[in-house]
């Protein structure tokens, strides 16, 4: 089992993600989204800011708490990724939801 981490997603993602894919269900979802999209984040096909800094999510967006157990292996390659892109996790987990 790995840490408890904690991603900050839009309260209406949130819904369609428990909806979706049922509460507690988590895990699977971050797996297949770090799984379907490697190659595609790899490479960079994300907007850039051009900036230097890290980009957060944008403020006043109603930012949700969704608390799971992700294999620490996914959960240190999805912060590489993440990072590489200059971006925080869960600005690049939004973003693969929408």
């Amino acid at each position: 089992r790995g840490t408890v981490s904690t991603l900050l997603i839009p309260e209406k993602w949130k819904s369609k993600l428990e909806k979706r894919y049922g509460k507690g269900k988590m895990k699977k979802t971050f797996r297949y989204f770090l799984e379907n999209y490697r190659g595609f984040l790899a490479i960079g096909n994300l907007p850039f800011s051009g900036k230097p800094k890290t980009r957060f999510q944008e403020e006043n967006l109603d930012l949700k708490p969704v608390k799971f157990r992700p294999d620490d292996g996914d959960w240190f390659e999805f912060g590489i990724l993440a990072y590489g892109l200059g971006v925080s996790r869960c600005w690049l987990f939004s973003y693969l939801l929408e």
